[in-house]
């Protein structure tokens, strides 16, 4: 009985390690930073109206400053100040919630930026050795490239060929160097204007 025990609770054990992942939910950059732009408004506007941040003050529900920083593992301050004597934090909540989200907004768009350069250096590489973008040659299936520009809703050019067709051609590489040097552009310029 006791072997049979210890087999079903190391059965359990090998099943919950072998437990399926979440799949990745990719948020567009770009968006991400218009998200975070209205939270900074919004902190901003909370502030002035001295309400309160992480819980509802009415009804001490988590609030949408809450749900946002949670979905994001960020760190949050909360501050609350309740009818039913709840006091939770302190009015340096504000700023110092703003202050994280800054640092936060100005990490993903590095992030991006660093990720829009590594694919520019991996197309002019293509480039230079006269490969693909877009498809693999010979069995026309959708490559890393696609992947990247669809994600980010940039256009993309191909160029493919195998021995019965060709798909675009050799000006593919550069119009796709344009479109990325211009996406590059605009995280940079919104990296340089935070909050706004």
């Amino acid at each position: 009985m006791k072997v049979l025990a210890h087999l079903c609770t190391a059965a359990m054990l090998l099943v919950s390690t072998l437990s399926f992942a979440l799949p990745k939910v990719s948020v567009e950059v770009l968006s991400e930073v218009k998200n975070v732009d209205q939270v900074l408004a919004d902190l901003q506007t909370y502030e002035s109206r001295f309400w309160a941040i992480g819980l509802n003050g009415d009804t001490l529900q988590p609030d949408g400053f809450q749900r946002f920083f949670v979905a994001r593992d960020i760190e949050f301050q909360f501050f609350v100040r309740s009818m039913a004597g709840i006091a939770l934090g302190d009015e340096s909540a504000y700023q110092e919630n703003r202050r994280v989200l800054m640092d936060y907004r100005h990490r993903i768009l590095q992030d991006e930026i660093m990720q829009v350069e590594q694919i520019s250096q991996q197309i002019i590489t293509a480039q230079q050795q006269d490969t693909a973008v877009g498809f693999t040659t010979g069995t026309l299936q959708p490559d890393q490239f696609i992947k990247f520009f669809g994600e980010r809703g940039l256009e993309i050019r191909y160029y493919a060929r195998g021995p019965s067709f060709t798909i675009g051609d050799q000006s593919a590489y550069e119009q796709n160097l344009q479109v990325l040097r211009e996406y590059a552009q605009k995280l940079k310029e919104l990296d340089a204007t935070p909050g706004q």
